[in-house]
């Protein structure tokens, strides 16, 4: 088992003793994200203990999924995973049911081997182009680097819907050749991957919320109605806003999730949610 790092650990916020007794919300970051994306949604979420999980680009997508069914080890949690982290909360809920009381994916990425590439969006192209060639060419990653700093001058990072306040260089993906290097070893592992080609994620029977944004140009919205067929207890919702919509229309996705949860814990054995 991987060692656990300071990044990943669980630090549960309860908001009161009594509902301390109630599921854990666990939010599963996206690959290279921070846990700022996430404050705004996390304050507006009342009742359950909340906690942001990241994953460590150093992990492997095994490895993530292990460190994350260890975390959750003896106490069943609520996943709300975000862009990413969605396809890690899944085969979490396939390898250990008994983890997960529910899933919540928020602009979900799930491009792999299983989904037409007509359904790609322009960004999500040319971060394949990028990535495939910083892993074929890791000596060039720094190189990309700067020609993307000097791209991003006259293409702010607004047009991908990042607000400024979480737009902090420190942090990025992109802030060093090392960083980027490793990012684009993860993210090609994960989109090599297709869980919902996997016979036991089409038979979970967890409660299943695809949450898109409207106004996404990272990932596909287009792409929701084919992520929430392949489970029989799902239901989509669409939201205004773009990929950072968990931040910027935070009410929004704060009602989605709490309808969510208020119709999973009435039956939580045998709920069937309306697509």
């Amino acid at each position: 088992m991987p060692r656990l790092s300071t990044s990943s650990s669980i630090n549960f916020r309860k908001r009161s003793v009594s509902e301390s007794t109630l599921p854990p919300i666990v939010f599963v970051n996206a690959l290279g994200q921070g846990p700022a994306a996430w404050s705004r949604l996390r304050d507006r979420v009342g009742g359950h203990p909340t906690s942001v999980w990241s994953p460590e680009l150093s992990w492997t997508r095994t490895e993530q999924e292990e460190q994350l069914a260890r975390l959750l080890s003896g106490r069943s949690a609520h996943l709300v995973a975000w862009c990413t982290g969605p396809k890690t909360a899944l085969r979490v809920a396939a390898d250990y049911p008994e983890l997960v009381e529910s899933l919540v994916f928020l602009n979900p990425s799930f491009k792999g081997p299983g989904r037409p590439l007509d359904i790609d969006t322009e960004y999500e192209s040319e971060l394949v182009d990028l990535l495939s060639t910083v892993r074929s060419r890791p000596g060039m990653a720094a190189r990309l680097i700067d020609a993307l700093n000097r791209r991003r001058a006259s293409n702010p990072s607004s047009s991908i819907g990042l607000p400024a306040e979480l737009d902090d260089p420190g942090t990025s993906v992109f802030r060093d050749a090392a960083t980027l290097i490793a990012y684009a070893e993860r993210h090609l592992e994960f989109w090599a991957d297709d869980p919902l080609m996997d016979p036991r994620v089409k038979a979970l029977e967890v409660p299943t919320t695809v949450v898109s944004g409207a106004q996404d140009v990272v990932v596909a919205p287009s792409d929701v109605a084919r992520i929430a067929a392949s489970f029989p207890r799902s239901n989509s919702v669409e939201v205004n806003g773009g990929h950072f919509a968990l931040y910027t229309h935070s009410d929004e996705v704060a009602q989605a999730l709490s309808a969510h949860l208020a119709a999973a814990e009435v039956s939580p054995g045998s709920l069937s949610l309306p697509r």
